[in-house]
Formats: C-alpha cells, structure tokens, sequence
C-alpha cells in the first residue's frame, strides 16, 4: 500500500489485514466481516448500526446478571478471534435503580 498526494508517492508498505479507510469496499466488507456477531445474543437485544454496536437487558436479579454476563463473555472472545476489539473508551453501562 501507499499513499498519493499531488502526484507524490510514498513509499510502498506491505499491510496484512485491514481495509483503506475511504475506500468503497470498505462499508461492504467491514459488514460481512461482522454479519455473525448478532448470532453471539442469546440472553439480550443488540443493535447494530455501521460501526456501531449497543447492547442490553434488564437485570432484575442474579440469574439475569449470569445470562448477561456470559453474552458479554462471548463478545469479548469474539473479538480476540477475529482480532477486532471494542473501542473500550466508547463502552458504557448504564443502571437504572429506580
């Protein structure tokens, strides 16, 4: 890969994985790259939207908290399979104690 700039070249690197950014593959692939992730879900609702990812249950005592916490489990090795990882300063919980 390289890049062009006013007709100034780079250098050529070798890249291994990944897809240029801007490039018109990219969404297409990004998303067949992804298309498994959903049947992770077994115990909550997600939502994916391009690149990202919400997921929830309600957690009204422990068993709910042990299905929730093995979906969570599954997403996370997912991620060490197929060397994507979530963008941890993007995760959030949210708790509703009312």
């Amino acid at each position: 890969m390289r890049v062009i700039v006013k007709l100034e070249f780079s250098d050529w690197i070798v890249i291994f994985s990944g897809v240029p950014q801007g490039s018109v593959l990219g969404p297409i692939l990004f998303l067949i790259f992804i298309n498994g992730l959903p049947l992770l879900i077994r115990h909550r609702l997600m939502l994916l939207f391009a690149d990202d990812t919400k997921v929830w249950r309600k957690v009204v005592d422990g068993h709910d908290e042990v299905l929730f916490q093995q979906d969570l489990e599954g997403l996370s090795n997912w991620t060490k399979q197929w060397s994507l990882q979530f963008n941890v300063d993007k995760c959030k919980s949210m708790w509703n104690c009312g």
